[in-house]
């Protein structure tokens, strides 16, 4: 489970001192968040120099560690730095709710409402769009500095999806993937896999004699398809004593043992 941002670490580029003079109306504040950061840590390592640039931010800006949330958890305490609120204020308690109707669990930071659809001939076609909302209460500060007239950058900052209107916002932790989930990711090994669990998907490799494995890349569903089969891509990987050539999407490229790839852009027919 991942925990609250422990820490943030506000730098107010001004003067020091107890009491900073009034800030010109052209100077910018700018908020570093950190998830699950533990401030004595932070304030043991710059005190050992292996912080430099937060102790001199520290020094010449503002630096004080905010309490948690209750409970402790991220979308909470992200929530709660966004408003200004509790999670009564702001209704985010956990990564999920109750769904009152049902009395299951569903995701808690946002609502995805599907269109009406007709089935015909195999394919779904959707009437209009579908809804999304962010399920967080409360008025976040930026969009009230975008009401005052002051321009706003919020980058990465959780439950922030879908995005609010201001002119720059990159939302982070609540974007869904292709699949609509949090982040489901493909694991291939040549052990039996584990029992499914939740985000992953685990693909057994075989080996021939050569070092050759020949399987496949699942992606998402056609969207407009009522075949719920994942559409995929050939997948062959080579190796050797120094690493694999790795076939995938008309693209062939080589890895080193303990060698990341560069990311790689695929694109699924159907």
């Amino acid at each position: 489970m991942r925990l609250l941002p422990a820490a943030a670490l506000a730098l107010l580029l001004s003067a020091c001192g107890e009491a900073p003079p009034p800030v010109p109306a052209q100077s910018r504040l700018v908020v570093l968040g950190f998830d699950g950061m533990d401030p004595q840590l932070v304030e043991r390592w710059m005190d050992e120099g292996l912080l430099p640039e937060f102790d001199r931010l520290r020094r010449d800006g503002h630096y004080q560690p905010l309490g948690t949330s209750n409970p402790p958890q991220s979308p909470v305490a992200w929530s709660s730095f966004a408003t200004g609120l509790g999670p009564g204020g702001h209704g985010i308690h956990d990564f999920l709710r109750r769904d009152p109707a049902t009395y299951q669990p569903d995701f808690s930071i946002a609502r995805y409402t599907p269109p009406s659809t007709l089935d015909l001939f195999g394919w779904r076609l959707p009437f209009g769009e579908g809804t999304l909302e962010n399920l967080r209460q409360g008025q976040s500060f930026w969009m009230a500095a975008t009401e005052q007239g002051q321009r706003a950058t919020v980058l990465r900052v959780p439950v922030t999806y879908p995005p609010e209107p201001i002119e720059h916002m990159l939302s982070g932790m609540g974007v869904p993937d292709l699949l609509g989930s949090q982040g489901t990711y493909t694991y291939y090994s040549t052990r039996p896999p584990p029992p499914p669990g939740s985000g992953s998907r685990v693909v057994q490799m075989r080996l021939t004699t050569d070092g050759r494995v020949q399987t496949q890349l699942d992606g998402p569903a056609h969207p407009l398809s009522t075949d719920a089969t994942p559409l995929s891509l050939p997948l062959i990987l080579q190796f050797d004593a120094d690493g694999a050539q790795i076939e995938l999407g008309g693209q062939t490229r080589r890895l080193a043992v303990g060698e990341w790839s560069d990311w790689w852009p695929l694109q699924f027919e159907h």
